[in-house]
């Protein structure tokens, strides 16, 4: 992989001032519209120009239109033009980014993950049966949604991994037999295996 990416803040606006710009287009387009039909149903004359305008305020009103979402709390939003990584926008709220920009939303709440129980050998060499139950968040958004296929998967192997990896590295009787650290150890050293994000 010839670069990193990593979340970085991108510029959105408040959403309100842009449905506000939006029924304020299609306000006064309306208001064009009616009075051409008023001078038209008076004096017998009509003009192109008013619905002209009144199309291009329309067309206006839907642009701006296209450019609003909503990010909920602890959600996160991802941007991307024309296949290229542009930033990534945390404030929830309604908000309003060029409508031609890509969003993919991605959820930053803890979630859960049961390993049900595996079958792997000690440092001893005995057949153990082990499992766990994994609460993680996604840390970095981009790299998520961009670095790997399927992060939720990802998370599911790299975790079954490291418990694979790290179990078969501690006696299992030893470990129940009075050393009251060692179950710590065990934890910490799967958490810090579990941590270590894929490099670029």
């Amino acid at each position: 992989m010839s670069s990193c990416i990593a979340d970085k803040p991108v510029s959105t606006h408040h959403g309100y001032v842009a449905v506000s710009l939006i029924i304020a287009a299609i306000a006064i387009a309306i208001g064009m519209l009616a009075y051409q039909i008023h001078i038209w149903q008076s004096s017998g004359t009509f003009s192109f120009l008013p619905l002209l305008v009144s199309a291009l305020l329309i067309g206006v009103a839907v642009l701006i239109g296209f450019g609003v979402f909503m990010i909920q709390p602890n959600e996160s939003a991802v941007f991307t033009l024309f296949g290229k990584y542009q930033g990534t926008d945390q404030s929830a709220g309604l908000r309003w980014m060029n409508p031609f920009f890509s969003i993919q939303r991605i959820s930053r709440r803890l979630q859960t993950h049961h390993i049900e129980s595996i079958k792997v050998n000690d440092a001893a060499g005995n057949p153990i049966e082990i499992g766990a139950a994994l609460v993680w968040h996604v840390g970095d958004c981009a790299k998520a949604l961009l670095e790997v296929d399927d992060f939720k998967n990802f998370v599911a192997m790299q975790a079954e991994t490291a418990l694979r990896k790290i179990a078969s590295q501690h006696p299992y009787d030893n470990w129940l037999g009075g050393d009251e650290g060692s179950g710590y150890r065990f934890a910490a050293r799967w958490r810090g295996r579990y941590n270590r994000q894929p490099r670029c």
